[in-house]
């Protein structure tokens, strides 16, 4: 049972066949490993001002995150440790917001609400590339990885902060791409979160987000969806109910109120995903060239 594979740390070799334990026993074991991590990140403070529902969600996904973590094939560890630049990161990289190439031998590169691996890649051949990982659970996920002897997965620039804190954690002015994905919807506090990424960009330089259309209504807004991001009549939108009306904003509206974009510096689209079955709303937020 889960007694006989816990000597205070998590330990993959030493771990049990967990395919015979009840749910009893791995419930027990999963909530001891995830107060390992928590007493290594010296009680790190992820549900400090947050809501419980948003809190609820820490568990799950911090457990969803450690089976699929043991479930990669040693193919798929060796990609993720050597694995290229995203070809669309790339492709931003390579031009500006007016379209004109660029030829950049170093560039910085920040992946927000990561989870434990950044699966944007972080090699680009004759480029230098500095690859951050802001994600709240930053410092569970590195013991997380410790425990399962995936040491090299880690990144060597994460910090353990939500989207919202981004600027403050890392700077303002200091990334020439910024990648979320699934995450922006998951912010305790998404307003403020799309203005930390913003404001920690170069000028003139984008953020690239992909979400699931509506994720917190499809999830009845449960854990970590509380929110939605949509497009409708071809504006990009954040809203949830609020009793029988709507809290709903208006995203390009609000970053150029706040001097961050200039009006139409968006780039929308909705893109179908046949995996999923869901539609993904993908937007490209270019920061002013001079704020």
């Amino acid at each position: 049972g889960w007694a006989g594979c816990w000597d205070g740390l998590y330990t993959a070799s030493r771990c049990c066949n967990q395919s015979t334990w009840d749910s009893e026993e791995v419930l027990h074991f999963e909530l001891r490993l995830q107060d390992s991590w928590h007493q290594r990140c010296h009680h790190a403070k992820v549900f400090d001002n947050k809501p419980g529902e948003w809190a609820d969600g820490v568990w799950q996904q911090l457990m969803f995150w450690f089976h699929w973590l043991q479930a990669l094939s040693q193919a798929e560890i060796d990609d993720f440790a050597s694995r290229t630049l995203d070809e669309k990161l790339w492709q931003l990289l390579a031009r500006s917001r007016q379209g004109e190439p660029r030829s950049p031998h170093k560039v910085s590169v920040l992946d927000v609400g990561a989870g434990p691996v950044a699966q944007v890649g972080q090699t680009w051949p004759g480029v230098e590339v500095e690859l951050s990982v802001a994600d709240p659970l930053a410092c569970h996920y590195h013991w997380m990885l410790d425990d399962l002897g995936l040491k090299r997965l880690q990144p060597t620039n994460a910090k353990p902060v939500g989207a919202e804190a981004v600027a403050e954690a890392f700077g303002s002015g200091v990334f020439d791409v910024i990648h979320s994905s699934n995450a922006i919807d998951h912010s305790h506090d998404p307003i403020s979160a799309l203005k930390s990424l913003v404001r920690a960009l170069r000028p003139g330089r984008p953020v690239y987000l992909q979400h699931w259309q509506n994720e917190g209504e499809n999830n009845n807004y449960t854990a970590f969806h509380r929110w939605n991001i949509d497009l409708r009549k071809g504006r990009l939108v954040l809203w949830r109910p609020r009793g029988d009306d709507e809290e709903l904003y208006d995203i390009e509206s609000l970053l150029v109120a706040d001097g961050l974009v200039a009006p139409g510096d968006l780039e929308l689209q909705m893109r179908w995903n046949s995996e999923n079955e869901v539609n993904q709303v993908v937007s490209v937020i270019w920061r002013k060239d001079s704020v």
